[in-house]
């Protein structure tokens, strides 16, 4: 399927929610789908601590990184990070996670 960008211009945003482990690859993988260097990585270590969002240059699309999600079993560290995507999530419009 080939994409015009005069199609594609006229659409409203797309947004992607990137949700991962610590060290996953979420930045690097939002760096790679922009074709730049927008979001700050580290190599295996946590560097995302709050919902960032990233636009593409050409297209309607925004990309959101998001804090690590750490399954340590604590719970109260789950219960703190759904409660952010939570809320998170009330005030943006996802398409996609």
């Amino acid at each position: 399927m080939n994409f015009d960008s005069k199609q594609i211009k006229y659409q409203e945003t797309i947004n992607i929610l990137v949700l991962g482990r610590p060290g996953g690859g979420k930045s690097t993988l939002i760096n790679l789908l922009l074709n730049e260097r927008k979001v700050r990585k580290g190599i295996g270590n946590t560097t995302t601590k709050l919902f960032s969002k990233y636009n593409h240059s050409k297209y309607p699309i925004t990309f959101v990184d998001t804090p690590d999600f750490e399954n340590d079993n604590d719970l109260n560290k789950m219960i703190n990070f759904l409660n952010q995507t939570q809320t998170f999530l009330e005030k943006e419009k996802i398409n996609f996670i």
